[in-house]
């Protein structure tokens, strides 16, 4: 039977650790160790934790004690570094994990997959999007599949990963970073895993006004400005020079840059993060030899321009956004 190690991170989730937890220990699969990462949060969400877990005291449980708060991405790090099992799953302390899901995971091995995908349902406070995959497999060109077909999503969450892959190609994620999760799929989908996806709902994600994903701060942007560095390391890493990956990283910076440029988000640092957005993917060179139309090329080349000409360019555009 084989062994999953789900890593459930907590910090500040009073109001919803009870029932995300529950979900998690009620799983009709039984050969589950739970890896708790307590992440120095000032609210009671770890006595909540204790108080639940000492009825389960036949459950295989770990507590992880950090030091000080770290962030998602190091509690999900400590989880991998702890790990035991074959297979580990990530949940996120104010989801809800279906009571068959891992059985569901589980079920799906029939052959040797890095990684198996399930759908979810996104529920929000006055009703649910479910998001619906179609069962498949994918063993070559995951990278495309994942940014151009959108086979599966950048969360984290609700996919069952194989542990060994995971440290043999040495993936982690960022640290003190609130958006880790799609530069972590983006790296491992360039490591070429075999993919298993699944149609079934195992996951509800709830989706909170107040969450990192709803408010957008000058963190944020900071921090979307890591994941976009990393991303592009990792294509340097992998020699990515497909024109899907280069649009892909052209395109994802494009965000931060509108949130700061239409002053969704005032920064003393904005032309310090500007620089840091607008260096040039390619050389005047390679843009002109990439297979495309001009129009396309247009779209890398405006970021060759001095930065004086290029921030006033795209302030135009972004005029046009909406963000």
């Amino acid at each position: 039977m084989k062994k999953v190690s789900l890593i459930f991170p907590v910090y500040n989730v009073a109001s919803c650790v009870r029932i995300s937890l529950l979900s998690a220990l009620d799983q009709t699969y039984e050969n589950i160790e739970y890896i708790i990462v307590d992440d120095c949060g000032n609210d009671d969400s770890m006595e909540i934790v204790h108080s639940i877990i000492n009825g389960y005291s036949h459950k295989n449980i770990q507590i992880i004690d950090h030091e000080i708060n770290k962030g998602l991405g190091a509690t999900r790090n400590t989880g991998i570094k702890y790990a035991s099992g074959d297979y580990i799953l990530f949940m996120d302390s104010d989801d809800i994990l279906e009571k068959m899901a891992i059985q569901l995971f589980i079920d799906a091995l029939d052959d040797d997959y890095d990684m198996v995908v399930g759908s979810y349902v996104r529920k929000m406070p006055d009703k649910e999007y479910p998001f619906l995959l179609e069962n498949e497999v994918i063993n070559e060109q995951i990278l495309y599949h994942y940014l151009v077909g959108k086979k599966y999503y950048p969360q984290v969450w609700n996919k069952l990963y194989k542990l060994s892959f995971i440290r043999y190609n040495s993936l982690s994620f960022i640290e003190e970073c609130n958006h880790e999760d799609n530069p972590f799929t983006f790296s491992l989908s360039a490591c070429n895993p075999k993919v298993r996806i699944l149609e079934s709902i195992t996951y509800r994600w709830i989706f909170r006004t107040d969450s990192v994903t709803a408010v957008y701060k000058e963190k944020n942007v900071k921090d979307l400005i890591l994941g976009y560095e990393f991303m592009c390391d990792v294509m340097t890493n992998f020699s990515l020079s497909d024109l899907f990956v280069v649009r892909y990283l052209n395109n994802f910076r494009l965000f931060p840059i509108w949130i700061l440029l239409k002053k969704n988000v005032i920064s003393e640092q904005e032309n310090t993060l500007l620089i840091r957005l607008m260096k040039p993917l390619l050389s005047f060179e390679n843009i002109n030899h990439l297979p495309t139309s001009f129009k396309e090329k247009m779209k890398f080349m405006i970021f060759c321009l001095p930065f004086p000409v290029k921030k006033m360019i795209l302030k135009i555009i972004s005029y046009t956004q909406n963000v």
